[in-house]
């Protein structure tokens, strides 16, 4: 299994002062604030004055399994995030949480729900691209919500239609019985018709 892979099952989060990764021979795994960086002859990675070992608490080395490409690879933040959102695509979220990275769901954008696609997690918030392609906004899990099913959307419809109806029909009742027939009419006046099944 190559570094990359490795990382992308092992890492839910990357270190915001880390520039890449690299493994040694032994597994050891290190985060690297700069390059450029070396595989040395006795099986370990070292830097030159422009790199070091990233010291931040979330970014501390730790071993894994040997990669089949330990010797060679670089792993920066894109490939790692790239890596992840391939293996979490199809990923289904519940709406507990941060959706996964990769993930489809809907997110809010000026009081509008439309699809994202989760990019990365950031301190907490969910990394978003918009439906244009061209941003990228960060958003709070409460600001998201799974894609809907077809069922969710006729029922929200109905509720919809069936709160304007009753604006409609208030509108044109008073009284009881006069406010009913009232209503009634107010609602057919304002276009609302029972809809014929397709049998």
């Amino acid at each position: 299994m190559k570094l990359v892979e490795i990382l992308a099952l092992e890492m839910d989060e990357w270190p915001d002062t880390t520039v890449c990764y690299t493994q040694d021979k032994d597994g050891s795994c290190y985060p690297w604030t700069g390059t450029p960086i070396f595989y040395g002859v006795a099986g370990e990675w070292a830097a030159s004055q422009e790199a070091c070992i990233d010291q931040s608490p979330i970014a501390d080395g730790f071993e894994l399994d040997v990669a089949s490409d330990h010797a060679t690879a670089i792993v920066t933040r894109e490939m790692w995030e790239a890596e992840r959102a391939k293996l979490n695509r199809g990923v289904e979220w519940g709406g507990e949480g941060l959706p996964p990275v990769g993930s489809i769901c809907e997110g809010k954008e000026c009081g509008e729900w439309v699809k994202v696609e989760i990019i990365a997690h950031y301190d907490g918030r969910a990394v978003c691209m918009l439906p244009s392609k061209e941003r990228v906004a960060i958003a709070d899990p409460a600001s998201l919500r799974p894609i809907r099913t077809p069922e969710q959307i006729a029922a929200e419809n109905r509720e919809k239609a069936i709160i304007e109806m009753k604006e409609v029909f208030l509108r044109g009742a008073s009284g009881f019985w006069k406010g009913a027939r009232l209503g009634i009419e107010a609602l057919y006046d304002a276009g609302y018709r029972k809809q014929e099944k397709d049998q």
